[in-house]
């Protein structure tokens, strides 16, 4: 049994801190050994925990996943522009992939994007996250140009997929 709910910025802070170290090396390892060279773990998780605070509503949200007692997953949405949205830090441990989490924690996600008044939704995601590619594919996003609000730098835009999807509230 899994429930998605809204972190708690403080109180959830130890549990997303913990989740956002596993990206962040889990990216990083691709990087090195794809590439050769890695980035500094530690700053880059100092920056996103520092910026937790756009993931508050009424302009975002941060959700977590959980399954049973433990928390397995986080993703976000954060306001880019008038009516826009991106999605951020999807991630699921990976003894929990392959259970739908992932599209379940998206479907949430894009759901309260539309609560927030977006009317359109990006998403930027690595080259080597194929997986999540095909799920975003799945759910009615295609593959678009870099958009200026990405966060990725720019000398590394070739090695990432940036996608977005029209969403509305549903009739």
């Amino acid at each position: 049994m899994h429930t998605l709910f809204q972190a708690d910025l403080s109180e959830d802070r130890q549990q997303i801190q913990e989740l956002f170290t596993e990206l962040l090396q889990w990216i990083n390892d691709s990087f090195i050994q794809k590439l050769g060279v890695g980035f500094d773990v530690h700053s880059r998780l100092t920056e996103w925990m520092a910026g937790l605070e756009e993931f508050h509503p009424p302009n975002g949200c941060l959700v977590l996943v959980k399954v049973d007692s433990d928390v397995v997953g986080v993703g976000g949405v954060r306001t880019i522009g008038e009516g826009i949205g991106e999605v951020k830090h999807m991630y699921i441990r990976p003894q929990y992939r392959g259970r739908g989490l992932g599209r379940g924690l998206l479907e949430y996600v894009l759901d309260q994007s539309v609560s927030m008044g977006h009317k359109l939704i990006r998403i930027d995601t690595g080259w080597f996250m194929e997986t999540a590619q095909n799920l975003y594919r799945s759910c009615g996003f295609r593959e678009v140009t870099p958009y200026p609000e990405s966060e990725v730098p720019s000398e590394i835009h070739h090695l990432w997929v940036f996608m977005e999807k029209r969403i509305e509230a549903s009739a």
